[in-house]
This record gives structure tokens, sequence and C-alpha cells, in this order.
């Protein structure tokens, strides 16, 4: 869905936003979530697959309204490990608010 902005006048993605895509999912570790539907997906597998469509549209900052919340500790720890990763080697501003 992050790619849409990027399709052509019919709707259809190219080869690189496919490979985008692809970069995006393995940066937030969900590559292994792509063939499920969003739905049957937990709330920490759902927020990182949102980040991943996030990261799609190749942003400069990325701005998050309590990102960990509803989420057990592991996918807290994972989330927040995930954006520091995307400021140090991505260079993508996170902007976000904790409880």
């Amino acid at each position: 869905m992050g790619r849409y902005p990027y399709t052509n006048f019919f709707g259809h993605f190219s080869e690189e936003d496919t490979q985008k895509t692809w970069e995006a999912l393995h940066l937030v570790n969900a590559h292994e979530l792509a063939d499920r539907y969003f739905s049957e997906l937990s709330d920490g597998e759902k927020q990182k697959v949102l980040l991943a469509r996030a990261l799609v549209q190749e942003p400069e900052v990325i701005v998050l309204d309590e990102p960990t919340t509803h989420l057990d500790v592991k996918h807290r720890v994972e989330v927040m490990e995930i954006l520091r990763q995307l400021t140090k080697e991505k260079g993508i501003t996170v902007i976000l608010s904790l409880q």
C-alpha cells in the first residue's frame, strides 16, 4: 500500500517498487509475514508491517504516537530497536510519543 503513490497510470508496480517493498519488510524483520493476511497477524506483527508500509514511501521523518501500546514486551523491544536502527542506518528522523 505504501508504494501506490509511485505506481504508473494503471496502478501497476514496477520491479523497483517490488524491490523496495521487500527491502522495507526485511528492515523491520517482517519478510516472513508477506504471505499472511493482515487480520491474522498479532499486534506486534501488525506494527512491524505498518512500519514497513511507512518505510517504502522513503520518508525523511516518521512521526509515531505510542507505537508500542498494546504490544507484549518482546514486540515493544523489537519495535524500539527497529526505530533506533532506522535512525542510525537510514538517517530517518523518528519522532514518537510514549506513555
